[in-house]
């Protein structure tokens, strides 16, 4: 076993450790540039962003969300009183993350959603959540780093919030966000770790009521596919850092390329 498995590291370290993560894949895929400019220049995690961390730990962190988060009171701090009562506040939650009444709300919802889906609350009724693991390409020597929602009997389990979760519309969120490459990157390091796991399932949930839920497993074709695309970006990247050059988009011109719907 050539990997490191890691079953209590603080999310905090493991986005600070060594390794070429499924999100910088995604900005290499860009180009070699954006990567770069990503791994110094990481930008402030958006409010969806946000929301998506607090579900999951909501869903796989119970205790610690519930340590760790505050709802924010319902007062008009345009008053004496108002501001008084939320300092008041803010005092007695320091260091904590403020969740507004709303939110607090949709989470709790999200997660009944899910807790009361046969397929996704069975899957995630016996496991390990938040595992993180890091283990070097035997193919490129490219040192990777992963982190799993959570592992299952025989699976690794991903969460995702979003607008629709429906099989088409979920597909499409799958080919935009490059879910099929985080897939094959996840099993890769299960792999290398000893991780007893052969299939990647994704739960998707809406944000929006009445929070549908869908279980979705990726096939090993569609699996097959992601690897070796996987692996073509490995290889560049291992060329990049071997020459220490990281280009965006070349040097010379190109021909346009157009949408296939525009090429006929």
């Amino acid at each position: 076993m050539n990997a490191t498995i890691k079953y209590d590291m603080p999310a905090s370290e493991y986005h600070a450790a060594e390794g070429l993560s499924k999100s910088g894949l995604d900005k290499f895929k860009r180009s070699p540039m954006h990567y770069k400019h990503w791994l110094t220049e990481k930008p402030e995690p958006t409010e969806a962003m946000r929301i998506g961390s607090l579900v999951h730990m909501a869903v796989f962190e119970p205790i610690r969300f519930a340590g760790s988060t505050a709802v924010a009171p319902i007062v008009d701090r345009r008053t004496k009183d108002g501001k008084l009562a939320y300092e008041m506040f803010t005092k007695e939650n320091v260091g904590k993350e403020v969740i507004s009444a709303d939110d607090i709300l949709m989470i709790k919802d999200i997660v009944n959603a899910i807790n009361n889906h046969r397929a996704a609350s069975k899957l995630l009724k016996t496991g390990q959540a938040e595992v993180s693991v890091f283990a070097k390409c035997p193919v490129t020597g490219v040192f990777c780093k992963g982190r799993f929602d959570f592992v299952g009997e025989d699976c690794i389990v991903d969460l995702k919030t979003t607008e629709d979760a429906s099989p088409s519309q979920f597909g499409l969120s799958v080919m935009r966000y490059r879910y099929l490459t985080q897939a094959a990157h996840y099993l890769f390091l299960a792999e290398k770790a000893g991780l007893k796991v052969s299939k990647f399932i994704f739960i998707a949930v809406e944000k929006e009521a009445p929070y549908g839920v869908g279980v979705y497993e990726v096939s090993k074709n569609q699996l097959f596919r992601a690897e070796a695309d996987r692996m073509t970006q490995l290889r560049m990247f291992k060329s990049c850092e071997d020459f220490d050059s990281w280009p965006a988009y070349g040097s010379d011109i190109q021909p346009m390329q157009l949408p296939d719907w525009a090429s006929a």
